[in-house]
């Protein structure tokens, strides 16, 4: 505490500490979200995209095939969409939005640490009645780029020790990757992994 004279007045300075709250994963998740807003949610052919869907109900948050949600634990996730339909329109729709994601995060809460995966909250707004709401998909769709599409080429490098392996060889690189030889959360890992499709074969 500190004390200030000013003249006839008499002033008590208290320093704040402390005050800037940290938001928590899901709501910074929350608010960062890109809104997107589609007649019906467009699924991608599964020959062209990886994803898992994880259901919910029209008007609920509880999962309905959490057992599947563990072969996500081993995928590198590139997305998730967070889809609803905006019936009634003049309903708001962000609180159950955010139960939504509590939920997905008390089942799998890496996905909401990690900053550079894509959220969005795609909202449908085809549904005119209650019958046609229920009938859409509600929940979320999670994109994911698995090890198997990584290209496998003959003459890998087997032996682990760093200085006999290089990442001006391409062949180098895809053995880091399918045997996890860089940590999965490291900045390297993750550029290597996303571009490695890309590269020319």
């Amino acid at each position: 505490m500190y004390e200030a004279f000013r003249g006839d007045y008499f002033f008590i300075l208290i320093p704040t500490f402390g005050q800037t709250q940290t938001l928590d994963p899901v709501e910074q998740v929350f608010r960062r979200a890109e809104r997107v807003t589609v007649s019906r949610y467009n699924v991608p052919d599964p020959a062209e995209s990886s994803y898992f869907s994880v259901s919910m109900t029209f008007e609920g948050y509880n999962i309905l095939n959490i057992q599947d949600l563990t072969q996500l634990k081993a995928q590198d996730i590139l997305a998730v969409d967070l889809v609803y339909s905006l019936y009634p329109l003049e309903k708001k729709f962000d609180t159950l939005n955010l139960n939504r994601l509590i939920s997905l995060h008390a089942l799998f809460p890496t996905i909401f640490v990690k900053t550079n995966v894509t959220w969005r909250l795609v909202g449908q707004h085809f549904p005119q009645t209650r019958t046609e709401a229920q009938s859409l998909f509600h929940g979320f769709y999670i994109y994911y780029l698995p090890m198997a599409e990584i290209p496998r080429l003959n003459g890998y490098n087997t032996d682990p020790n760093p200085e006999n392996l290089s990442l001006l060889r391409r062949e180098d690189v895809y053995h880091m990757l399918e045997t996890n030889y860089l940590p999965p959360d490291s900045t390297v890992y993750r550029v290597l992994r996303r571009n490695a499709l890309n590269w020319e074969k």
